[in-house]
């Protein structure tokens, strides 16, 4: 059975995009939200060929239990799940 957890917050998601990219499955954004730095893991996601899904802050603060996930919460795999497949 695989694993996934969940990252959250701009920088922690921005460092994943660029060194283990794919480990990333999923990467949720929360409706309505237009900051300018959001724009630069858009444009990763969609170069890397990532998933990008819009949902409401009351489903992102769930997946994280309410933490500070900054508008972006990635579904993550661990490579160590990665290898058990």
């Amino acid at each position: 059975m695989s694993q996934l957890d969940y990252i959250y917050g701009y920088h922690a998601i921005l460092r994943a995009l660029r060194q283990s990219s794919q480990n990333i499955k999923t990467l949720f954004v929360q409706q309505g939200i237009a900051e300018k730095r959001l724009a630069e893991l858009l444009h990763l996601a969609s170069d890397i060929g990532i998933s990008v899904q819009y949902m409401a802050k009351a489903k992102l603060d769930a997946l994280v239990a309410h933490q500070n996930h900054q508008g972006v919460v990635a579904v993550y795999k661990p490579e160590k799940a990665q290898a058990q497949m």
